[in-house]
């Protein structure tokens, strides 16, 4: 990056998109091997304690690489060495343990063939029990949930920058909401004993949308009481992955376990990029607590919306 040349910034890109399908496709990989070596009641808890794992690396991970670049002096040459060494001890550690992933090997009798209304009604079934009218809605509302988490970040920041209710530094109110958000996150992705988990996927979305309505609502100027509502929109937000998986996994042939989690994880993030896009241009136009108030009142719809789909169930 620091010879900018566009042979060197392509070269970055193209390995960096290589690397991001690979990990996509690991996904597939391991969900036949999740399928074959977990009981149905496990499979909730397990891809729980894996979301919540993720979330402990991200808040280590980012910081010590920071520490690292500091105790260095800026050495990313030291960083990226660490980090490739990392990669390869995990590589060897499931050379090491690859008896372990067992799974069912899958015969085919003919060419596979991807059919995409096929997938979708596939899909449509596994989320909603073939109710193709309820399936638009919980879509929509899936896709909506990640626009809207895509770009509350990004607005949080710029809003503490002029309505920071802590007697601190920019810096540390930034931190504090982080801190908030990944406790919720950590603690709905571990605790899943607890009520939550016997909530259908509809119920949990139509609290997710409440607490981000109350979260954009009050944070610009009831900071301290809106951690409350971001705690809670983190730990309701951390039952509906797992809770997506376990229905994969127990509705899904091994044979189509990839395909179709593929095909549901393209269906929930495909919005992510333009979330935060789109608001920070809201924000500079009109303003970031406005912004927020049209988040709340677009957020208090959808709830509304998915309310009236479960009394007409």
């Amino acid at each position: 990056m620091m010879e900018k040349n566009f042979i060197t910034f392509f070269g970055i890109a193209g390995v960096k998109i290589l690397t991001d399908l690979i990990t996509s496709y690991k996904s597939g990989l391991r969900a036949p091997i999740l399928q074959n070596n977990l009981n149905a009641e496990e499979i909730q808890p397990a891809f729980g304690q894996i979301q919540g794992l993720s979330s402990i690396i991200e808040i280590i991970g980012q910081p010590l690489g920071v520490t690292i670049l500091a105790l260095s002096h800026q050495s990313f040459s030291l960083v990226v060495l660490i980090n490739g060494i990392l990669y390869l001890l995990s590589g060897f550690f499931l050379l090491i343990f690859r008896k372990n992933l067992t799974f069912k090997t899958v015969h085919f009798d003919e060419k596979f063939k991807f059919n995409i209304k096929e997938s979708f009604s596939q899909i449509r079934d596994v989320i909603t029990g073939n109710n193709s009218s309820n399936f638009l809605v919980l879509v929509f509302s899936l896709v909506f949930i990640n626009f809207i988490l895509a770009g509350i970040g990004t607005l949080t920041s710029l809003a503490m920058l002029k309505f920071n209710p802590f007697p601190v530094s920019y810096g540390t109110a930034i931190m504090i909401f982080n801190v908030v958000l990944m406790l919720g996150m950590l603690a709905g992705s571990f605790i899943m004993g607890d009520k939550l988990k016997d909530w259908e996927l509809p119920k949990l979305m139509i609290d997710t949308f409440l607490m981000i309505a109350l979260f954009v609502a009050l944070v610009t100027h009831f900071g301290l009481l809106s951690l409350i509502f971001l705690f809670a929109l983190a730990y309701i937000s951390a039952k509906a992955s797992p809770k997506v998986n376990r229905l994969i996994m127990e509705n899904i042939s091994s044979e189509n376990l990839g395909k179709i989690g593929g095909g549901i994880t393209t269906i929930f993030t495909f919005s992510v990029p333009f979330g935060g896009a789109i608001f920070v241009f809201l924000a500079n136009l009109i303003g970031v607590a406005l912004t927020f108030y049209i988040i709340s009142i677009f957020a208090l719809l959808v709830f509304l919306l998915l309310l009236s789909v479960i009394f007409r169930q």
